[in-house]
């Protein structure tokens, strides 16, 4: 299981590890390899028992948690890897393996949640939780019954990979439960409306749109109220 935050804005799609080999100074410790960069940026990589090389590149040891820090937190995430297989993406300038570690990261039940700025969130495989938080956030759950909270603090949000029950066997759920906006189907069906592909649930400043889905696809047990 994967604890993952974003505290500012982010875009989890983007992540470059790459980009580690330009930074400008490094730690490299039996718990923390740390990137430093030039404009105030930082990487830090928490772990277990981790090695380097002549070069201070990670041979062993396994990697527990991964902090971006601009000032502050920007994005945090709890999560168990070996740092060898962390070093070979960094190693690669192709973003393509980034992607790959995140998929195989993020494979369990996971949780993530968003900042109350715009966020990309990805879940990946497995039964994930993903809360948008407030700002215009696109959320993709990936394969597996995944379970999207929302509620009235919540901004712009999109699905784009909603999978509701009467087309799909194992189905996805949006959790209203603390959501403050309703309190009944009955009413929440009174908020939703086709627009061109996709499913508007319109809760006033809140509003959630769920891609490529139409309302005839959408009941009762799609929902957690």
């Amino acid at each position: 299981m994967v604890l993952a935050y974003a505290f500012v804005g982010f875009d989890i799609t983007k992540i470059n590890y790459n980009s580690i080999t330009t930074a400008s100074e490094f730690t490299t410790t039996k718990t923390e390899f740390a990137a430093y960069y030039a404009n105030g940026y930082e990487e830090h990589f928490g772990g277990k028992n981790l090695t380097y090389d002549a070069d201070g590149r990670m041979t062993g040891g396994t990697v527990t948690t991964y902090e971006a820090k601009f000032g502050d937190t920007v994005f945090y995430m709890e999560f168990s890897m070996a740092a060898a297989k962390i070093q070979a993406v960094i190693d690669t300038v192709s973003t393509k393996d980034d992607m790959q570690l995140m998929a195989n990261i993020f494979k369990g039940a996971d949780w993530l949640y968003g900042s109350d700025n715009a966020d990309v969130l990805k879940g990946y495989a497995g039964n994930d939780r993903i809360d948008g938080n407030g700002g215009r956030d696109v959320m993709t759950g990936g394969a597996g019954k995944d379970i999207f909270a929302f509620s009235k603090y919540h901004g712009k949000n999109e699905i784009t990979d909603f999978e509701a029950r009467n087309s799909h066997s194992s189905h996805d759920r949006i959790d209203l439960k603390d959501s403050g906006i309703i309190d009944s189907y009955a009413e929440l069906k009174t908020m939703m409306s086709q627009h061109g592909d996709d499913v508007l649930i319109d809760f006033g400043k809140a509003e959630l749109t769920l891609d490529d889905v139409t309302l005839s696809q959408i009941d009762r047990a799609d929902f957690l109220i």
